[in-house]
């Protein structure tokens, strides 16, 4: 018996064999989370990390969203287990409306804490709550 092409398809799509279920994630992709900063006036802040193979990657980002704010800032402290290692990761805006990202990926992944600060044209800073996102 010939069976044609779109035969053959139909046949595997009904026995489940060309398509996995919506939670199955691909072998090998880390899981990214997402986070926020908490504000500072005129400052949005974000970021994301995924950790795979003893390494996590950090991405954050800033938006200065105020005319009154001059710089906006997003620091993020990753540490070891012993905190006697760290890797800084800092995006910055300059200008209202502006947006910034930078990303890094480290081997210190034991805590991760992040801030937001802010500059404005008058020369007067603001400094956010510190937050530990893990």
């Amino acid at each position: 018996m010939r069976r044609t092409l779109p035969a053959i398809v139909a046949t595997a799509a009904l026995l489940g064999l060309t398509s996995l279920p919506a939670s199955a994630a691909p072998a090998g992709k880390p899981r990214v989370h997402d986070f926020s900063v908490p504000g500072v006036s005129g400052v949005h802040a974000w970021g994301s990390y995924a950790k795979s193979g003893g390494k996590v990657s950090i991405t954050v980002c800033v938006k200065d969203s105020s005319a009154k704010v001059g710089l906006a800032l997003v620091i993020a402290v990753a540490m070891n287990a012993k905190f006697t290692k760290h890797q800084n990761i800092l995006a910055e805006a300059h200008g209202n409306g502006k947006q910034a990202c930078h990303s890094v990926t480290t081997a210190d992944t034991a805590r991760l804490t992040v801030l937001a600060s802010s500059v404005g044209h008058d020369g007067a800073s603001r400094v956010g709550t510190l937050k530990r996102i893990y």
